[in-house]
């Protein structure tokens, strides 16, 4: 059974950081979300982005929770770029 197969006034009691058979979804930075039916309970509302409060994820409001697996590797510089890099500022006029 995954967190996606269980309906959000069912899992009012579950912590999924305490429930790894659940397989829930991890935020940026690879911590699990210990309540991810959040987002998802806000389906009749307008699309746009929305932070999960348990867990701080850039989510979309009415969508379920994204899974950014176990997050950027530590020697992962990608999320990083130098200013002093010409290209990260177009080309130079």
């Amino acid at each position: 059974m995954s967190w996606k197969d269980i309906d959000p006034k069912d899992a009012t009691e579950i912590d999924c950081t305490k429930r790894p058979d659940l397989d829930p979804p991890r935020n940026e930075w690879g911590e699990v979300c210990p309540w991810p039916w959040d987002p998802q309970q806000f389906k009749d509302a307008p699309m746009g982005q929305y932070h999960c409060p348990y867990c701080g994820a850039m989510a979309l409001a009415g969508v379920s929770h994204p899974d950014y697996g176990d997050g950027p590797p530590a020697d992962d510089d990608s999320f990083t770029q130098s200013w002093d890099d010409d290209s990260f500022m177009g080309p130079v006029l």
